[in-house]
């Protein structure tokens, strides 16, 4: 239960950032894209921890780091570039 929490911290944290880092270089992030990402992030740490948990990458607190990383800035985007294609239609 714990490293569903942390990892859903990191993940909600990473995609938080992002999405605030974006923003700010441009002007196409929306109100969609605060809602979707962080949820994503969320989703995609957490997954990211059970699938690859222990294999890649350094270990803080039982967490692995990277799979967590990659997953909450890699879903996320792929939530942002569906936004974008839908606004465009």
């Amino acid at each position: 239960m714990l490293s569903i929490v942390l990892s859903g911290l990191f993940g909600l944290i990473m995609s938080s950032v992002i999405t605030f880092a974006a923003s700010k270089l441009s002007d196409k992030v929306t109100l969609a894209h605060w809602i979707v990402n962080p949820l994503l992030g969320v989703l995609g740490a957490i997954a990211a921890n059970y699938l690859l948990g222990g294999q890649y990458g350094p270990v803080i607190w039982g967490q692995t780091i990277l799979p967590m990383l990659a997953g909450s800035i890699v879903l996320p985007g792929v939530g942002s570039w569906t936004i974008n294609f839908i606004n465009k239609k």
